[in-house]
């Protein structure tokens, strides 16, 4: 029998939401991208808010759904009556500090607002337990659970922001993975970009290096910042350091540090070791990477520890009991 947990539920609420358009959608029609914006919404719906006159595009007059964004730069639609999805009632304060204050978020659970979510956010629910306006300065998976740092004033905010830039934080991850993981020790260093939607992909050095050369420009060194590709994203490099903590016949238990901060990182990283994160719906052992599976539950990954000495922070989550090899 599961054991069961305490759920936080909001009221249905009206919302106007004002969204960006990424470069890499101009020329893609409307629909499109709200489609794939938002997947957890069919085509038919997107195409009668249009229609309905709820979306409106900044400097254009765009009306159909099939119309192609050309100088548009931002998207804003109406929505009467938000349904947000229930998350677990267990956000908790694990550290404080002068201009800083460090939770433990259950998943799922986004911790900024998005998507289906505005008011069930980490974020919205530590404001209400510290009774004050805080700042977010480092994301985390909603399907992932485990540490989260805000800061409490703006000024730390830029502080924080600045030590994560300049790579003064040092992060780790555990991971119970798929299958019994043999090497003690292994670098996965595989750049990753955006696929489509919500779902990135990792690419092996050796097979987008072709894409990226010429015979006047060599192939770039793994420590480029960032490695041009076609596709809706860049290539960005991303390198993880994987460590076998405990062996089971069939998981494993590991330590992954990232050493960059890429979207779904250490979940693509693990999925590239050929040992995918248990219960992950897009990269896991029968994971879908359409686009259309939504991401509703909490995947075996946690944000276990946070080492800011700039700071004198040093933050550690045991690991949660529930994992056995």
């Amino acid at each position: 029998m599961s054991e069961s947990r305490p759920i936080r539920i909001v009221e249905p609420y009206a919302h106007t939401r004002h969204v960006k358009i990424p470069t890499s959608f101009q020329g893609v029609p409307l629909i499109d991208f709200l489609s794939e914006r938002y997947p957890y919404r069919s085509r038919a719906y997107w195409a009668e808010r249009v229609q309905a006159g709820d979306v409106r595009i900044e400097g254009s007059d765009m009306s159909h759904p099939e119309d192609v964004f050309k100088r548009a730069s931002a998207v804003t639609f109406f929505t009467p009556r938000v349904v947000e999805p229930t998350v677990p009632d267990e956000v908790r304060i694990v550290g404080e500090g002068e201009g800083w204050v460090a939770v433990e978020k259950p998943a799922p659970m986004p911790v900024h607002p998005g998507g289906r979510y505005f008011k069930n956010t980490c974020l919205a629910i530590t404001e209400e337990l510290l009774g004050q306006k805080i700042y977010p300065v480092h994301r985390l998976d909603a399907v992932t659970s485990g540490l989260v740092v805000f800061a409490t004033d703006d000024r730390m905010a830029s502080t924080m922001t600045q030590d994560l830039t300049k790579g003064h934080v040092e992060k780790e991850y555990r991971a119970h993975v798929f299958g019994r993981v043999e090497q003690d020790e292994q670098l996965i260093d595989q750049p990753i970009r955006r696929k489509s939607g919500f779902v990135f992909e990792s690419v092996p050095l050796e097979a987008s290096a072709p894409a990226l050369t010429t015979p006047e420009t060599p192939a770039p060194e793994p420590t480029n910042p960032k490695l041009e590709s076609k596709g809706r994203g860049s290539l960005k490099q991303a390198q993880t350091l994987i460590r076998v903590l405990e062996r089971g016949q069939d998981s494993s238990l590991v330590e992954c540090i990232p050493f960059t901060g890429r979207t779904h990182q250490i979940r693509l990283h693990c999925q590239a070791m050929g040992h995918p994160i248990l219960e992950d719906p897009i990269y896991g052992p029968d994971g879908d990477t359409s686009g259309n599976t939504l991401q509703n539950g909490a995947i075996r990954l946690q944000h276990a520890a946070m080492r800011w000495p700039t700071l004198g922070i040093y933050l550690r989550l045991d690991p949660p009991s529930s994992w056995k090899v």
